[in-house]
């Protein structure tokens, strides 16, 4: 197993930032092992002491007795030491191996230490105790998960990356809950998704061009270290969907126990947040296991208008109490329950046991569309019911309330080699599965008249993944120098299910009313019909072997290539080559060249999802939707000579990264990364079809249960090729000031996608959405300062211009200005183990332009917006320890 840093301390939070200087304690340390004496220190002084694993295992400490403040201790315990010592500030510093001819320290102040060790990572890299500064890949860090006012992983990944793109999607079925996400402008499953380093299962939710994501929301961050994000791509050492990059979450170890309960809402009133969770932890050298339980509610929010056909209806009908606003349009009502456990356990001299995963539990609720008794067909009388009216079951029209209920597990197990041993095995099991159980109420089937339920159970979605991982990972050294060389294999079984059921009857059947033009199936969301039911799977083989090697003491090679085979479609190989080279003291150059595939899930080759309705004459009922292009229908329509659906293949990436960074060790880091993406056979929707009669009949003769019309049809396919490029560049600077320390972060991403190829070219609407639906120009930039027992951070962020429709199925686009928010927290630690923390965010309330697209519904803000839009949010959160 990699080598993670290991954190020697029994408190959450850190004391003031001057007592390790004005605090003198009577200290009696025994003669013996240098991590022990870590260890009491840390305990007395309430510090965070960070060292890579085994690092200190072989080192001894003298007996010291006497009184010292937390500086002074250090001296005497590290000075003659052959280690190095970064502070991060007045009470954290981190340990680790001097480098070779570096003379051990004499002075261990803060002041004075001139060598730092970044953020040790495991993401992009199989070589222990790799850093930020070393990593041939740009990295970030968010050491803070559960920082921010938000519960959802979404929201805090895009309020501190501006390359990551969280869509909110109000009133738009299913993707309001399972909602859509991009790194460096792609799509959802053009991001890998880890945790520990093992892959996470997809959601259930398949019905988008955006792709078949990872449900992020489900990760509690309550259990979460930290967040590990490689922003480039990273197929060949990870296999299918890392072409913009990997996201690595790791859980919290048994360091600390700790809880932690917020409450929050909007300036408007509305969208009342509350939070709670316990997380138990228990650690001895590199045994340990963490328990956490977490909740959270949400209520929902507003941010429309009256639509104007409800206006116009209430005018119309004073008599009637007519709600205002008929709907919402904004943040759906949410609740859940979330568990995570880690743990690992020593079981021979050779070898450990490990166990992680994640359970959630999560309900939802939001609105659709109202519906107008003047205007709308399903309140169309019917010669088949004279005796029943729906005026009767809604006079003010009504609102169908759609929702979901969803359970998520996660569970990887299995052994691996202590760390320190050579060479490093792992043998691992998974298991992933989403679930999704539909439901809605407020509605109707019109064509059942007073047989039809105003509740309805559309259907169930299930994804299931297993994955089978071995790995071994050896070092060598090589030359007359003794340069190492670490050789990573591995290879990785993975099967995949999905499967849909079928709905109730009343949610998808066509009544006897619908020949007199009354709407069939659950008014708003038809259920998923027998026909459309199923349970498809997929299995995939991979091998891969990644080198990284060492040429010189600023020179190294990374060479990695990985084969997989797919059940569904080909088998294919992938490599990456990287380039580190140190220039000078605190200078490196960078470089990638890689090429990646996403492979398409069994969801997306087989699933179909269908309507019915009345046709253009009023006289029979069609069917419309998604059909597999593997089916008959697919086969059918491509006997036309024009016409040709093709099986889904994957799409495939070729990456191009060039970056440099400087670093002042302690003190000033800075990163800048130039980057090219080509993806080719992209994901999306064809055309729609109408088939004719004749071809009706042919496929009712090739598949005996497709005995209905269907009449106009879709298809996932490979139609379009585009170009990302961009440029990220992060700054960090920390520095003592007055009694305190400031840390300031500044971050700007660049991001141009172009269409260069495929159906897109020709369509004028679908391609401006695809190269101008997210902005161009994000920035961010935040300065915190720790003084005494208090915290204060300050932000801003800035979200460049982009386009959205401005009139339905029209090549007439709107411009949204770019939006600055800004954001303000204090915090205040009352002792090593209670803090308290009051958050601002988007302090001056600001909004987006109005959205002139559905404005006559309700809509004020557009629904495809790339960030919030719901104002200004406070919250007030408590953190303890124990």
């Amino acid at each position: 197993m990699l080598c993670i840093l290991c954190l020697v301390t029994r408190s959450l939070f850190a004391a003031p930032a001057d007592a390790a200087e004005s605090s003198a304690i009577k200290l009696d340390i025994a003669a013996g092992s240098l991590e022990q004496a870590l260890t009491q220190i840390s305990e007395l002084f309430h510090a965070n002491i960070l060292y890579p694993a085994g690092l200190l295992s072989q080192l001894q400490s003298p007996a010291i007795s006497g009184q010292y403040n937390f500086q002074q201790i250090l001296t005497l315990l590290l000075a003659e030491q052959p280690v190095q010592v970064a502070w991060l500030n007045a009470q954290s510093l981190i340990i680790s191996a001097a480098k070779p001819g570096n003379q051990p320290q004499t002075d261990i102040s803060p002041e004075q230490s001139s060598q730092a060790m970044d953020e040790v990572i495991v993401t992009g890299t199989r070589v222990a105790a790799r850093t930020r500064y070393d990593s041939m890949s740009a990295i970030d860090i968010l050491t803070t998960p559960d920082g921010t006012g938000a519960e959802d992983l979404l929201n805090t990944l895009a309020f501190y990356l501006p390359s990551f793109t969280a869509f909110r999607l109000p009133l738009n079925d299913g993707r309001i809950f399972n909602r859509s996400f991009g790194l460096r402008g792609l799509n959802s499953d053009h991001t890998l998704i880890l945790v520990n380093g093992k892959r996470r299962h997809r959601s259930a939710f398949v019905e988008t061009e955006d792709g078949h994501p990872i449900d992020l929301s489900k990760i509690p961050s309550h259990a979460i270290k930290r967040i590990e994000v490689m922003r480039d791509g990273a197929s060949a050492q990870y296999g299918s969907d890392a072409l913009a990059g990997v996201i690595n979450v790791i859980l919290e170890d048994g360091e600390q126990s700790a809880g932690f309960m917020q409450y929050g809402q909007y300036f408007q009133g509305d969208g009342v947040t509350w939070r709670g969770g316990m997380r138990l932890g228990w650690q001895d050298d590199e045994d340990f296991s963490m328990l956490s339980l977490s909740g959270y509610r949400n209520t929902p929010t507003s941010r429309g208008t009256q639509p104007q056909d409800a206006v116009l209806f209430a005018q119309q009908h004073p008599e009637l109490q007519v709600p205002n606003p008929v709907q919402r349009w904004g943040l759906p009502e949410q609740e859940g329950l979330q568990l995570a456990f880690n743990t690992q356990q020593q079981i021979s001299e050779q070898f450990s046991a490990f166990a992680f995963g994640t359970l959630a539990q999560t309900y939802g609720v939001s609105d659709f569309n109202w519906r107008n008794p003047d205007t709308n067909l399903v309140y169309q009388p019917s010669s088949l019911y004279p005796d029943f009216s729906l005026l009767d079951i809604y006079p003010v029209g009504f609102t169908p309330r759609f929702g979901q209920r969803e359970s998520d597990i996660a569970l990887h197990a299995g052994i691996n080699s202590l760390s320190g041993a050579t060479p490093q095995a792992e043998l691992s099991l998974g298991f992933g599965q989403n679930r999704i159980r539909y439901f809605l109420n407020n509605s109707i089937n019109a064509s059942l008249g007073p047989h039809s339920p105003t509740a309805f159970h559309p259907g169930e979605l299930t994804q299931q993944e297993v994955t089978l991982d071995a790995s071994l990972n050896q070092q060598t050294r090589w030359s007359a120098k003794q340069l190492p060389i670490n050789l990573a294999t591995g290879l990785q079984f993975r099967s995949e299910r999905y499967r849909v059921q079928a709905g109730d009857p009343a949610s998808f059947a066509v009544g006897p009313a619908a020949i007199e033009g009354l709407p069939s199936g659950a008014n708003g969301f038809p259920g998923y019909s027998p026909l459309q039911a199923g349970s498809f799977t997929q299995q995939g083989l991979s091998a891969y072997a990644d080198m990284d090697i060492t040429l010189s003491e600023s020179l190294r090679l990374n060479l990695a290539a990985r084969y997989e085979s797919y059940s569904l479609f080909s088998s294919m190989l992938r490599g990456k080559l990287a380039l580190w080279y140190e220039l000078a003291p605190g200078i490196m150059l960078r470089t990638t060249l890689s090429n990646g595939f996403r492979a398409p899930t069994a969801g997306q080759v087989f699933s179909e999802r269908t309507s019915q309705s009345l046709n253009s004459s009023f006289d029979a009922i069609t069917t419309s939707g998604r059909f597999s292009p593997n089916g008959a229908v697919a086969e059918v329509l491509s006997e036309r000579p024009e016409v040709n659906i093709r099986p889904l293949q994957a799409e495939k990436s070729v990456n191009i990264s060039a970056g440099m960074g400087f670093s002042l060790p302690g003190q000033f880091d800075l990163t800048l990364d130039l980057y090219r993406i080509d993806l080719s056979n992209r994901f999306g929707l064809s055309p729609t079809y109408s088939l004719t009669r004749n071809e009706q009949q042919r496929l009712a003769a090739l598949s005996p249960h497709h005995n209905y019309q269907v009449a106009n049809v879709r298809f996932f396919q490979n139609i379009f090729d585009t170009r990302t490029s961009g440029l990220d560049l992060v700054l960090t600077r920390s520095s003592l000031l007055g009694s305190g320390q400031l840390l300031v972060s500044a971050a700007y991403n660049y991001n141009r996608t172009q269409v260069t190829g495929g159906e897109l070219m020709d369509n004028q609407i679908r391609r401006t959405q695809q190269e101008q639906g997210v902005p161009q120009h994000r920035a961010s930039l935040s300065a915190s300062y720790l003084s005494g027992p208090w915290e204060w951070r300050a932000g801003w962020r800035y979200i460049g211009s982009w386009q959205d429709q401005a009139i339905s199925d029209s090549e007439q686009f709107q411009q949204f200005s770019p939006l600055q928010l800004f954001d303000l927290s204090l915090t205040y630690l009352v002792d090593a183990a209670l803090s308290v923390k009051f958050g601002i965010e988007n302090l001056f309330d600001a909004y987006p332009d109005e959205a002139s697209l559905q404005s006559n519904r309700g809509l004020r803000y557009s629904r495809n917006s790339p960030y919030d839009t719901d104002g200004g949010q406070w919250y007030l959160r408590t953190n303890f320890a124990f």
